[in-house]
């Protein structure tokens, strides 16, 4: 089985071996101010009723939660933060390598991020995935779970510096951001499981949440 775990500790280690002390420090900064203002720990979670979606996949197709669940039994929906961020590339490609054992178990999967269409559009024609990729405009669904968040002034111009102008991505100014949660729900929209952790070097146990269908 995929251990994601691991290559995450080694991406965060390659990545944080190539960054100023400053960045890195800024960085890790940022996830502890997370964690000290408690956000993310207001979001629905197990036994909780998630609500309803209908959200425009790289095609722009609107989804519909309510609609996929009619022919599967589970529904997996794991918001990642964009296709600049390399950890979310990775925990995309590991729920990617387990898409048959996820399909097996009569379960569908769905990825959310705030970015337009087209950079989504983007991302699937250069890693092309058998999920489809939703876009959820200013992180409205993000909210009503609990998971979004405001990225903090004294860590955006790292992230410029870096490369990273969210409004490129998102399509507005408000650097907004969703926790990177995974969400199973049955076909009452009941979760079943949850994974949510602030800090972005960390996922979701692969192994876990198989167990979880």
């Amino acid at each position: 089985m995929i251990n994601l775990s691991n290559l995450l500790n080694n991406l965060k280690y390659q990545i944080s071996a190539k960054l100023p002390e400053h960045i890195n420090k800024a960085l890790a900064d940022s996830i502890d101010d997370l964690r000290l203002n408690k956000i993310g720990e207001s979001a629905l979670q197990t036994g909780d009723t998630l609500p309803s979606f209908a959200l425009s996949n790289t095609r722009g197709e609107i989804i519909e939660a309510d609609a996929i669940l009619k022919d599967n039994d589970r529904l997996i929906i794991a918001f990642f933060r964009g296709s600049w961020c390399p950890y979310c590339n990775l925990e995309m490609k590991a729920l990617e390598k387990v898409l048959p054992q996820i399909k097996a178990k009569q379960t569908s999967l769905v990825t959310i991020s705030p970015q337009v269409v087209e950079k989504n559009a983007e991302m699937s024609t250069e890693t092309p995935f058998g999920f489809d990729i939703l876009s959820d405009t200013d992180n409205k669904y993000a909210k009503e779970l609990g998971i979004a968040f405001d990225l903090q002034d004294f860590v955006i111009p790292y992230y410029r510096q870096l490369g990273i102008n969210l409004s490129e991505y998102n399509g507005n100014d408000d650097n907004s951001l969703p926790i990177p949660a995974v969400f199973v729900i049955d076909k009452n929209r009941t979760i079943i499981f949850s994974c949510i952790d602030v800090d972005y070097t960390k996922r979701v146990n692969i192994d876990e949440l198989l167990n979880s269908l």
